[in-house]
């Protein structure tokens, strides 16, 4: 429960670096807390069919801080993640700028317009697909740098020497040892 605190903490503070396995713990949290709103939502949408609005003012404002909350905490660990990789975590801008440029210019084509929407989304792959791609691959499948860099320690140094000292973990030793 400690760990998780102490991850809860470093992602709403955006401070250090993030290794994969920490980031993938971040995104279960976020899941499991948009499911903890679930509820939440379902009273929102009976409020909103029954016509309760006091209660539906209040439910918006409890749900958008909550909303608020999760971007910043994903938000935040994104940045680390991009911080255990070396890079600034201005990198979303490059990486999820021309995607999200793409889907405003699409959102404002009249429907009408089938044409234009399909020229947009062609436009689309081909100019924000590479770096969005990029981004994934850098966010959620690259191992961070293995040295120190200036957002601090390789988060897993300590976890492999300790795994080296125990002889559980990889061994750079490639002469087969024989069974004891």
């Amino acid at each position: 429960m400690k760990k998780i605190r102490s991850l809860i903490v470093a992602n709403v503070r955006w401070r250090g670096r993030l290794n994969r396995s920490s980031f993938y713990t971040s995104l279960g949290l976020f899941y499991l807390f948009g499911l903890l709103a679930l509820p939440l939502q379902v009273v929102q949408a009976v409020a909103t069919a029954r016509d309760a609005t006091s209660l539906l003012a209040v439910l918006d404002g409890v749900l958008v801080i909550a909303g608020v909350a999760m971007a910043w905490f994903m938000l935040g660990a994104v940045v680390r993640r991009l911080h255990d990789r070396g890079r600034s975590g201005l990198w979303l801008v490059l990486f999820f700028g021309p995607h999200a440029a793409v889907v405003t210019v699409i959102s404002r084509i009249p429907l009408s317009e089938q044409k234009m929407i399909l020229l947009a989304i062609i436009l689309g792959f081909v100019v924000a697909g590479p770096f969005l791609i990029w981004g994934m691959v850098e966010i959620f499948c690259l191992r961070g740098r293995q040295d120190a860099n200036r957002y601090g320690p390789d988060p897993l140094a300590g976890a492999e020497d300790e795994q080296r000292s125990s002889g559980t973990g990889p061994s750079n030793n490639l002469v087969a040892q024989p069974f004891e």
